[in-house]
């Protein structure tokens, strides 16, 4: 009986840690489509509607994601540009 709610018990840690690895693997997606959709907002001259994609791709992509330095470099760039623009 020990052994089998040990075996219980080690299946539910094992779907648990999957399930988290899945929803950060889901939220990195959605950070890059996040980037996509802001890379292609800036292309047809939506500054304002990139800097929000780029703002929700960091906030979903959290602070070890691959492209943070990118994707706060580019909206760095916009907010800058959206600033001198009258």
């Amino acid at each position: 009986e020990l052994r089998v709610r040990l075996a219980v018990l080690a299946d539910k840690a094992r779907q648990e840690r999957e399930a988290l690895e899945q929803a950060q693997r889901d939220r990195l997606k959605e950070a890059a489509l996040c980037r996509s959709n802001g890379l292609r907002l800036v292309r047809n001259g939506d500054v304002e509607g990139a800097i929000e994609a780029f703002e929700q791709a960091l906030e979903l992509g959290g602070p070890q994601w691959d492209q943070r330095e990118r994707v706060t470099r580019d909206l760095a760039d916009l907010q800058a540009h959206l600033s001198e623009t009258p």
